[in-house]
């Protein structure tokens, strides 16, 4: 466990959310929304690689 590396990651997530409140506040009760990230940090590549297509 590497905490350090942990709290960056959570970080940068609460750095996207703070970025993306407008834009929710703008959208909010749209019929659909869609939020693009890029997100290929290594534990997001293994947890979906498991997935079929």
């Amino acid at each position: 466990m590497n905490l350090s590396a942990d709290l960056t990651r959570a970080q940068a997530k609460a750095a996207t959310l703070i970025e993306a409140l407008p834009w929710l506040a703008r959208f909010s009760g749209a019929d659909a929304a869609t939020i693009w990230t890029n997100d290929l940090s290594h534990a997001y590549v293994h947890e979906n690689s498991a997935y079929s297509t």
